[in-house]
């Protein structure tokens, strides 16, 4: 492999983001819904920038080529697909979620570091991880913890632009 240390270099942020070296790499959207029948039904979408990014993002972001990552397209397709199904296992269906939440915080980035989240307004406080059912939880100046369900998680510090995950 051209990066040996790869897993060294890789953060995830919350709530759908992966990170190498400080710089969005790739990032995850889950969409959900209900069917007519009941049934619920959800959709995965990856994004991974393999060979270029996005040079005018508000946020720093790479690709697996310059990063040394080897970037074979047909490989990451099939890493992905293997690592999929053992994923979803080790969900069980949404019952062992306090698994992949351990697994997810010992990779996380921004833990205990402060951080702005913005949502409905924008809010600063120290990253104090994400609770059992996935929501950031984010420690106020004045001791008290709040959650969020959705919202942009950005490290402290100026705003570089409008949109930034």
């Amino acid at each position: 492999a051209r990066a040996p240390d790869a897993a060294a270099r890789l953060r995830l942020k919350w709530p759908n983001d992966l990170l190498v070296d400080g710089a969005k790499l790739a990032g995850i959207l889950v969409e959900g819904e209900t069917l007519p029948d009941g049934t619920f039904s959800v959709a995965v979408g990856i994004g991974v920038n393999c060979i270029s990014h996005p040079s005018d993002a508000p946020y720093p972001a790479t690709d697996l080529e310059r990063v040394g990552f080897p970037s074979d397209k047909a490989a990451l397709l099939r890493e992905l697909g293997a690592a999929m199904p053992r994923r979803l296992a080790q969900w069980r269906g949404g019952e062992a979620f306090g698994e992949i939440r351990a697994d997810w915080l010992l990779r996380t980035a921004q833990l205990g570091e402060q951080v702005r989240v913005r949502s409905a307004q924008e809010i600063h406080g120290g990253f104090a991880g994400i609770d059992e059912h996935g929501r950031l939880l984010l420690a106020m100046p004045d001791g008290v913890l709040r959650t969020f369900a959705a919202g942009d998680l950005h490290l402290s510090g100026p705003a570089r632009g409008q949109g930034a995950s």
